[in-house]
């Protein structure tokens, strides 16, 4: 009897096989509403102050609220198409600082009014699983302090800011 396994691959097949191990690792088939869960748990839990309009809410009020139709169309228009989640930290006395946050599944895409959000240059950071969010979070909090610098009148120095070394602009790795 034959080994098959013992028998050389052909290109077609090496290839394949290289192709294989160089795949990035897959998103975890999440849905929206539990990567959107994990999201608000995870900045409660850090006490980051944070508003968040459910999905729920726009079919409440288009099937069953008592608004009347020109309402409904002025929430749509000034509304409609806000990130999932809107992030706020204290900059300074008078501002804080938003990093908006789509959460989408593996296979999720922006519609027609948050692409017309990003085309009025209100950019926002999307979000397809729990390690994004992560690392979306962690971003935030690392750059919140650059900004303080801009908003701040009192001296900088260097250990008040791990991202700019108290220059208040955020340097490139290994330059300091």
């Amino acid at each position: 009897m034959m080994d098959f396994n013992s028998l050389p691959l052909s290109k077609a097949q090496q290839r394949k096989k290289r192709g294989r191990r160089k795949a990035a690792p897959a998103l975890p088939d999440l849905p929206e509403s539990a990567i959107q869960k994990q999201l608000d748990d995870m900045l409660e839990g850090m006490g980051i102050y944070f508003i968040r309009i459910p999905d729920n809410f726009w079919q409440w009020l288009h099937r069953y609220s008592n608004a009347s139709a020109n309402m409904k169309k002025e929430l749509g228009h000034y509304w409609g198409g806000m990130p999932d989640t809107m992030a706020f930290i204290k900059v300074s006395d008078k501002y804080m600082l938003c990093c908006p946050i789509e959460c989408k599944s593996k296979e999720g895409r922006r519609h027609g009014k948050q692409k017309h959000w990003e085309s009025q240059n209100i950019a926002f950071q999307i979000s397809k699983s729990p390690d994004e969010s992560i690392s979306i979070v962690q971003q935030f909090l690392k750059d919140a302090p650059c900004i303080r610098h801009f908003l701040n009148p009192e001296p900088i120095t260097p250990d008040c800011c791990p991202v700019c070394g108290g220059t208040g602009i955020k340097q490139e790795r290994g330059k300091q």
